[in-house]
């Protein structure tokens, strides 16, 4: 199991829709949109700058579009749900620095 650089999806890499060797490591990539992005910019992509979603722990590229503050943090879920859920009960969910 790997994870997709842009999105933070965890895949198998026999499943990967496209891979990407870049500075010596190869990149698998969920679908051809991510590999299209990485593509862009790999340099942003290859720093493994990732969160873990205090909802389902996945972890999750800082470039998702689903993201809350609480409490002076910004938290970063894989998918609308996620925070949705967190959104209704933040202290649920712990701190994630804790």
């Amino acid at each position: 199991m790997v994870n997709d650089p842009v999105c933070g999806m965890t895949i198998e890499v026999s499943n990967a829709a496209a891979q990407e060797r870049y500075q010596g490591t190869t990149w698998y990539f969920c679908s051809d949109s991510c590999h299209s992005k990485f593509l862009v910019d790999p340099a942003r992509y290859a720093q493994h700058e990732t969160m873990t979603d205090p909802v389902c722990y996945m972890e999750v590229s800082l470039d998702s579009g689903y993201h809350a503050e609480y409490e002076g943090k910004t938290y970063y879920f894989c998918c609308e749900s996620c925070l949705g859920k967190f959104m209704k009960d933040p202290t649920q969910y712990g701190r994630a620095d804790a």
